[in-house]
């Protein structure tokens, strides 16, 4: 049996495990956010290549459109000033006024697509990432269960979190793709980590506030969502904080929800650096390290170079 654990299997651990078969995944679900929605895009660099081609996906590239909404119009022009107004508005909450006095640690829009100030194009692949996920999770074998306590040489594993019985499994390493606030609570030393959520609202009528031009649009302070994405005929409206579908509706008649959902820790705050407690586990993805600036490649480059 192995004795080498990951724990979590969204997009992180799948890749962990895909490049570490000797590795084995513990985690009640598959495939994390990226199940939820296909509102994702794969940036276009060597690490994400690599992943496709030795997943046997052909090497499709785009440019990927980006819109920013300032003032009532859509522009593919991003000042400065625009830029900071964007960002203030991705972090706060919806129906909250911005705070004027944030300052972000990067002016990156997108907090972790590594965008740069005044550029309105991505270089993505063209590639439907709900089949990157399947075909990763052929190979994944998850083993079920939740990780409830985590000690230097052993993680304590139940079947349902409200059960009082489990087991506990020795390891030697241990990668935790997990939320840094989940990861020390089962470590036993809690610490405070401060995050917004985020609310997600599938629709296929397009919004008035959108141009079908672009794929994605950043918003100003004038409207309660901070971004709205286009892809395969759908669109995403993404609020910071948890708008309820009731609200939504009723803000938004026109716009038929066909999936609603919220993620808990979307939008994190960076404090000082989040560091594993032992040599033998790994941090690994955006929540695990709760660093915002960490991408896909990063994760990627980071499973390859492991054993290295």
């Amino acid at each position: 049996m192995s004795r080498n654990y990951i724990i979590g299997a969204g997009i992180t651990g799948l890749v962990w495990k895909f490049y570490h078969p000797d590795f084995q995944i513990i985690s009640p679900q598959i495939g994390g956010d990226y199940g939820k929605t296909h509102m994702v895009w794969i940036h276009d660099c060597f690490e994400t290549r690599k992943l496709l081609i030795d997943l046997g996906f052909p090497i499709k590239t785009k440019k990927s459109w980006i819109g920013y909404y300032y003032k009532g119009w859509i522009t593919e022009n991003l000042s400065n000033d625009m830029n900071l107004v964007m960002i203030q508005k991705k972090m706060t909450e919806w129906n909250k006024p911005i705070d004027p006095n944030f300052v972000p640690k990067t002016r990156d829009l997108s907090l972790s697509s590594g965008l740069l100030s005044g550029v309105n194009y991505m270089n993505t692949l063209d590639v439907d990432l709900i089949k990157v996920v399947e075909k990763l999770n052929e190979k994944s074998d998850v083993k079920h269960g939740f990780v409830t306590r985590i000690d230097e040489d052993r993680i304590f594993v139940k079947q349902n979190p409200k059960d009082e019985s489990g087991n506990w499994l020795l390891y030697d390493k241990l990668i935790s793709t997990i939320s840094a606030p989940f990861f020390w609570k089962a470590w036993g030393q809690e610490k405070e980590f401060k995050y917004l959520s985020i609310t997600n609202i599938i629709t296929d009528k397009k919004p008035e506030f959108f141009d079908n031009r672009y794929e994605m649009v950043y918003y100003d302070d004038s409207v309660p969502f901070s971004r709205i994405s286009f892809l395969d005929g759908k669109y995403a409206l993404e609020f910071t904080g948890i708008i309820t579908r009731e609200e939504f509706e009723e803000k938004f008649p026109d716009l038929p929800v066909l999936d609603y959902f919220i993620v808990p820790q979307g939008r994190i705050f960076e404090n000082e650096e989040n560091l594993s407690p032992t040599p033998n586990i790994i941090f690994s993805g955006r929540f695990a390290q709760w660093k915002y600036g960490v991408t896909s490649e990063y994760v990627i480059s980071q499973a390859i170079n492991y054993k290295n």
